[in-house]
């Protein structure tokens, strides 16, 4: 299942600089988008192994760190909706490709598919 979302996440430096409660929004953002686009699993957490794919497109480059650092809010958002059981390696593959930019229309695609 792939989902585009006309949202993309702060960089690394921004979100480790910004406070708390940002954050939390930003991750509350994140799961509103996927649980909007029927990413939810009201049951009983998936406890196959998932492959999450991001692949932003952002007003500005990105470094690869920064890239991987901004999708944090997504991989938790994951978990929290149930999709995963757990974002660590066991439950979740995590692949962030390459920034590209795109600055008339910023958005980030999640893919997932179970392994």
């Amino acid at each position: 299942m792939t989902v585009t979302i006309p949202w993309v996440p702060p960089t690394l430096n921004k979100m480790l600089r910004s406070h708390w409660s940002q954050r939390k929004k930003d991750l509350q953002t994140v799961s509103i988008y996927l649980a909007g686009a029927g990413m939810l699993r009201p049951q009983e957490r998936e406890s196959r192994k998932i492959r999450v794919t991001v692949q932003m497109y952002r007003h500005n480059p990105t470094d690869r760190d920064g890239a991987q650092g901004a999708c944090k809010p997504i991989f938790d958002a994951i978990t929290r909706l149930g999709i995963a059981r757990d974002d660590s390696e066991k439950f979740m593959e995590q692949v962030v490709l390459p920034v590209i930019v795109d600055r008339k229309n910023p958005r980030t695609e999640i893919s997932i598919e179970i392994v």
